[in-house]
């Protein structure tokens, strides 16, 4: 007797090497290298994907595996599903079994076989499903979606309307201690639901488990309903995902999707769709992202590079913007100032014939500055002679640096230097050193007058300031901003035709900084056309940070 039990454990420990096929490494799950058989596994064995450089792409068919089977990716380890793949069959499939596992699909067929896709399975688990084109679906009586499975941790992802996915039940966390988070990236077009055959259960144990729904976009977002989870009809969704976006998702929680500076807002439901019960975003409205004028005498198809550089950086920004070229706008008509009146934010550009904008030339006729000085949109000056010429400063003398130094922060506590790191003397590199001509003018005054002196070049040069509407520039200008004005020095030289004038010569830490000059100015502006509204008076000195 003891005999035929020592063969019977003997067997045992074979049959557990031999059913089982691990994979260490980066190829492709058709290559023999890195299966711990020397082949690719057959539809017999268990698969482990498993180590934290490993990375395992399947473009081919596998052989069908049966509903004992299983497939795990774990220990850091990552599985990609491109296009041509075929996963067929794996009754039970585990990405993150105990430690950190991910799968990314692109394409293909993932088809599960009378069982359930755990993401994030098991206590100690961190599971990330991402699903971007390719079908997910089942075979058999059961085909369960499980997000935060046995007390894991699961992040299912869908982007876009390139994927499909059809299963039998979705379950999001199953047991007290799980997490489980949904998330769908929106595009114009909408996203793909997650179809269900049967029934969904989300946070069914209440405060024993965390259930997130995540809503971003993946570029634009839908002025329409979306549906995110198609169930059929009788169905209902049991209970409700804690949060969405963070924030309480009761019925009836408003959703906000963000495309860079475009906005979208929606109303969560679970009441909605063609049979009442799915789980919806009903469509509420939409916030275009704010206009930019910007103005310039050069645009693009100059031999010399211009400012299309800083035209590209606003558009990729996500801002939507008007490119004026100089004599357009000379000299301010009424329809004109309408129209830079009805934008979010001016911004003058270094590279113009500045004699067109100021008074008693040959070009325009007495009162251009003041036209342009009360104008209420918030406009940030890139030009130094026109600072000068506009009377925000009183100086009408420049410096022209070659290789400009670090900028200096006068006030380090102001937003539009947050996320910048200063040294501990308030100092901080903005100028790319690899622009074609990194030269910058600035005017030489030790103060900017009645506005506030964010940055200089050392002690003697300006380079941001800003005044607040209705202040007089200086004592004795005689100019009054009609809206919030930014100085910012950049991209602007006195070489004439000189290759590289006017170019977008900010490095990463001056982007930041305009980013924050900008989305300030715009917020500025609408706090004054909010107050103008309500018959308030805008403030006549710049906020105290």
């Amino acid at each position: 007797m003891r005999r035929v039990c020592a063969i019977i454990g003997l067997l045992c420990l074979l049959g557990q090497g031999a059913w089982a096929a691990d994979y260490r490494g980066v190829g492709n799950w058709a290559d023999p290298n890195g299966w711990s058989d020397g082949a690719p596994p057959s539809g017999a064995v268990e698969v482990k994907i498993r180590g934290e450089e490993t990375i395992l792409t399947l473009n081919t068919s596998t052989d069908p595996w049966g509903a004992a089977q299983r497939l795990r990716v774990y220990e850091g380890a990552k599985l990609i599903v491109a296009e041509g793949a075929e996963l067929l069959g794996a009754g039970w499939a585990r990405i993150g079994a105990g430690s950190l596992g991910s799968a990314e699909q692109t394409g293909g067929l993932v088809r599960i076989n009378n069982e359930r896709l755990a993401i994030g399975d098991s206590a100690g688990s961190d599971g990330y499903y991402t699903i971007r084109g390719g079908t997910v679906t089942y075979s058999g009586d059961r085909g369960d979606l499980l997000v935060g499975a046995r007390g894991g941790k699961g992040t299912f992802t869908v982007v876009g309307t390139g994927p499909i996915i059809q299963m039998g039940k979705l379950i999001v966390a199953d047991v007290a201690g799980a997490s489980g988070t949904v998330e769908f990236q929106l595009t114009a077009e909408g996203v793909s639901p997650i179809v269900l055959a049967g029934s969904a259960s989300i946070d069914a144990l209440g405060n024993e488990a965390l259930c997130a729904l995540v809503v971003g976009s993946a570029g634009g977002a839908p002025q329409a309903d979306v549906v995110l989870v198609d169930l059929p009809a009788g169905a209902a969704a049991a209970t409700a995902f804690d949060t969405v976006n963070g924030e309480p998702a009761a019925e009836g929680a408003a959703v906000t999707v963000r495309d860079r500076l475009t906005v979208y807002k929606y109303t969560l439901t679970y009441v909605g769709g063609a049979t009442g019960n799915d789980i919806v975003l009903r469509y509420d409205s939409f916030v275009p992202p704010p206009t930019v004028v910007y103005v310039t005498d050069r645009i693009g198809a100059d031999s010399l590079v211009g400012d299309q550089g800083w035209i590209d950086w606003l558009v990729a920004e996500g801002y939507n913007v008007d490119a004026r070229r100089g004599y357009w706008i000379e000299p301010l008509d009424p329809n004109r100032i309408a129209e830079l009146e009805a934008a979010d934010l001016i911004i003058v550009s270094g590279l113009l014939d500045i004699y067109g904008f100021l008074d008693t030339t040959n070009y325009v006729a007495d009162g251009e500055v003041a036209k342009w000085n009360s104008l209420a949109t918030p406009l940030i000056n890139l030009n130094a002679y026109l600072a000068a010429g506009w009377h925000w400063v009183n100086s009408g003398t420049f410096g022209t640096f070659s290789r400009p130094g670090r900028l200096l922060a006068r006030d380090p506590n102001h937003p539009i230097f947050a996320g910048i790191a200063l040294d501990p003397n308030g100092l901080v590199e903005i100028l790319d050193p690899n622009a074609v001509l990194p030269t910058t003018s600035f005017i030489k005054s030790p103060e900017a007058g009645n506005g506030k002196l964010l940055a200089s070049l050392g002690d003697s040069f300006p380079w941001i300031a800003e005044w607040a509407p209705g202040l007089e520039f200086y004592s004795g200008a005689g100019q009054f901003g009609g809206g919030w004005r930014m100085m910012f020095m950049a991209g602007n030289s006195d070489l004439l035709a000189a290759a590289g004038e006017g170019e977008f010569n900010l490095n990463e830490a001056g982007r930041q900084i305009l980013r924050n000059v900008m989305v300030y100015l715009i917020a500025r502006g609408q706090e004054q056309a909010n107050a103008e509204e309500g018959d308030a008076q805008p403030p006549a000195t710049p906020p105290q940070q």
